[in-house]
Parts: structure tokens; sequence; C-alpha cells
């Protein structure tokens, strides 16, 4: 980077230490099929676990901004990527991008050497790099493609985060019970029967329902597996995944912000890959593989046949406004006779997007009294079915 002007530098500076700080000298430069590691038992089997290692979408999306800014500003492509894999903290990427700048340096384009990663960079990534390097304009695709990418992450985190709260509230209640039933109320049992007083029929509810995790919890643990076995089976066959994937958008709440998300996704896809050059039928194509929603792919790969014999896609919308609402199509038409489909397709997102968090924001707020309704009602019952029983022996006594 000593070419750039001071400025530049200190402001790419600023940003590769977001990113992270240079790695120790000891970490060894791997390029996977070139130079793998040479270290023993130990050394194999740390790879196994780094080779298999999740790369953050945020790290990405910083990889997408950090790679426009440094091209940008002058940076040779190889540089950059050798600058930058010394400066993520996930070794597994820091060995994606040494294998990648390997290739390039070799002769191989950005898009080829990233498509060795499909697990790492989607279809739509790279061939949004491969219309950006046809045009000339890498470090602009770049740019586009890391705010997508950050945005996308946003949205995700947002709704982990709505998230975090009813998840902890419903593991919170499954432990307490499970301490009720398998602690507590064994313990009570005894003391029950030796006063030989006639139980209300809830304490006896409670007691028959612990009694009965206490002898059988090993059959429950054997159907609760053989149930998750052939759920996970039943959802890879196509019919499987077809019914969940819908039963998922029928959901009362929760399937209107599944569709919200989903839309968002097409039109984000749509508008970057749009803006890139691409043809709409490739396009089409690569939105439906990566939708994530069987219901979905199939509308879609449905929608590019008919694109392929002269149809526009806002005509073959309209005609499923379960999946894509009326202002979809309708701004999807207007795009089309404009010749302006990525604006619209940017709008179209970023309202998605906006009305997703609205719904996720709704969801908590409706779940809130919902769980403290559940709340109160636990602990009611526990305290006819335990709490009654015993003051009742403490008054005999």
């Amino acid at each position: 980077m000593e070419h750039l002007n001071s400025e530049k530098k200190h402001d790419i500076e600023h940003l590769l230490n977001n990113f992270g700080k240079v790695q120790s000298n000891d970490r060894q430069e791997i390029i996977y099929g070139i130079s793998d590691n040479s270290g023993g038992l130990i050394s194999k089997f740390n790879d196994y676990f780094i080779d298999r290692s999740k790369i953050k979408v945020k790290d990405k999306a910083y990889f997408f901004h950090l790679m426009a800014v440094m091209l940008d500003a002058g940076l040779a492509l190889i540089e950059t990527l050798k600058i930058l894999s010394r400066r993520t903290t996930n070794e597994r990427f820091s060995r994606i991008l040494n294998t990648i700048a390997y290739h390039v340096e070799h002769g191989m384009t950005l898009s080829k050497a990233m498509s060795y990663f499909p697990e790492v960079f989607t279809d739509a990534e790279t061939g949004i790099i491969k219309s950006g390097e046809a045009i000339g304009h890498l470090d602009k695709m770049l740019f586009k493609l890391s705010e997508q990418t950050e945005r996308s992450y946003d949205l995700t985190l947002k709704i982990k985060t709505a998230l975090v709260y009813p998840v902890l509230v419903f593991i919170s209640l499954l432990a307490a019970g499970a301490v009720l039933m398998f602690v507590v109320i064994p313990k009570l049992i005894a003391i029950f029967e030796s006063s030989k007083a006639q139980l209300p029929l809830s304490t006896r509810i409670f007691v028959g329902i612990s009694d009965f995790l206490i002898n059988f919890w090993w059959a429950i643990s054997i159907l609760a597996v053989l149930a998750y076995i052939f759920f996970r089976v039943y959802e890879n066959t196509t019919t499987g995944k077809l019914k969940i994937d819908y039963f998922k958008l029928k959901l009362p709440i929760v399937g209107d912000l599944v569709k919200k998300l989903l839309i968002a996704k097409f039109v984000n896809m749509l508008e970057i890959m749009v803006s890139a050059g691409m043809s709409i039928t490739k396009i089409l194509e690569i939105t439906a593989s990566a939708m994530g929603n069987e219901v979905y792919r199939l509308m879609i790969l449905q929608i590019k046949n008919k694109v392929e014999q002269g149809e526009k896609i806002s005509d073959n919308m309209a005609i499923a406004p379960f999946l894509f609402p009326e202002e979809v199509s309708q701004m999807i038409r207007i795009g089309e006779q404009s010749a302006s489909l990525d604006r619209s397709a940017n709008k179209l997102a970023k309202h998605f997007e906006t009305e997703a968090e609205h719904s996720v924001k709704r969801l908590t707020a409706a779940f809130e009294p919902i769980v403290i309704i559940l709340i109160a009602v636990v602990v009611g019952l526990v305290a006819m079915a335990i709490l009654g029983p015993i003051f009742s022996l403490t008054e005999v006594l």
C-alpha cells in the first residue's frame, strides 16, 4: 500500500483494523490443493475443525466492502486478497483467501476462483463478480454486494435478537418443569403417601406425569430421536420439503413474516444482479436455487420458463398473490415498462425489509402478554397441585 496517498492509506488501515489485526507469522499459509498442513496428528485434527468452521455473514460483508475500497483506491487484486487473508481472524477464511489469491495470481479470474468454494460464496455472488469483471467495474459490483450482504445480515440479526426473549422463556419453563417432575414431586410423594390423605385430582395428575417420566424417560428419548430422524428424512424428500415449506408460509403471524423475508431476499438478489447486467433468465435460475423455500423455488422456476417463452415476470407473479402480493407484481411491472427493474426491485427490498422489522416487533409485542399468561397459568397449577396439599398437611399436623 506504499504507493497510496496518506489519506487513502489511513482510511484503508482503519477499515482493516476493524476487519482484524495482522495475524502472527506462526500461522501456516495453507492453499487448498497446493500446500496442505504438513504437521502431525494434532495438526490434522485441528485442521478438521478449522475446515468445517463457519464463516459469518458479517465477515463476508466486510470482506466485500474492504475489497471494493482497496480496489477503488488503486491496489492490485492479488495484493488486496493477500492483505485480507493476513487480517481475518477466521483461519478458514484466511485459507480460502490464500487459495483464491494463488489461483488469481496464476491467471484465473476472481469469480472462477471463488466458485471453488460454493459453501462460502453463493452462485449469485460469483455471478455478480463475474459481471463486474466483464464490464470492468469490479469495485462497483463489490460495493453493491457488500451493501446487500450487510443489509441481509442486519435484518437477520434483528430477528435473532427479537427471538432471544421467547426462546429463553421457553427453555426456562422446560428446565423448571424438569426440576419439578424429576426432583421436587418424587420427594413430596413420600410425604403424601405417609399422610394417607385424599389428594386432589390436580395433584394426582402431576404425580402420575412425574411417575411416567421417571419410569419411561428412556422410551420418550428413543421416540424423540426416532421422530427427529423421521422428520429429517421426510424433510429431505421432494414432497416433504414442499409440504413443510408450505406449512411455514401458512402459519399464523409467523408465516407472514417468513413471506416478507423471502420476498425481500428475492428482490434484493434481483436488484443487484440486474444492475450487474446478468440475463433475466440466469437471474431467476440463481435466485430460485438460493431462496431456501421449495414453494418459492418452484414458482420462480415456473416464472423463468414463462419468461423464456416471451412472457413478463410481473404477469406471472400476478397469478400467485399468496407468494407475491399485488404491490410486488405492480412494482415489477413498472420496472419492466420503464426499463428500470433494478430500481423497482431496490424500492421493494427496502419496503419489505422494513415490513419484516415491523412484523418482528409486532410478534414480540404479542408474545409478551402470552408469556405472562402462560407463566401465571403454570404457577397457578403448581400452587394448586403441590402447595395446596402441603398446606393442608401442615394444618392437620
